[in-house]
């Protein structure tokens, strides 16, 4: 996956304390790769354990907020009420901010078969 092929965007999530505008930017993906060791094994987490993975990533979003922020601390800003609109809203934004599957085959067959 290449950067030009990712998109920042801009999301807002209702936590415990509050609405949080946040953005899914490279220090935010920079965060899931450096948890996860790569983006798309924290993609595959947030789809195969969601709770799990959704602390991760709320993590990652408020970081820029709050440097000092763990992900104890995130998990406990989730409200367990609303856990659906959270996972939604940020499964929405991921939506928008990585390219398709159809962008990412394109990329690994022209990585392949780079004479094409």
């Amino acid at each position: 996956m290449k950067g030009k092929e990712l998109k920042t965007k801009k999301i807002e999530i209702e936590l415990i304390d509050g609405v949080h505008e946040c953005v899914f930017d490279m220090n935010t993906l920079a965060e899931i790769e450096d948890i996860y060791g790569d983006i798309q094994t924290g993609l595959n987490q947030f789809e195969s354990k969601p709770i799990g993975a959704l602390r991760t990533f709320i993590y990652a979003l408020l970081k820029k907020e709050n440097e000092k922020i763990t992900i104890s601390d995130a998990g406990s800003l989730i409200p367990l009420d609303k856990i659906e609109n959270v996972v939604k809203s940020i499964s929405d934004a991921l939506s928008e901010a990585m390219p398709s599957n159809e962008v990412i085959e394109e990329e690994e067959e022209k990585n392949t078969n780079p004479n094409e």
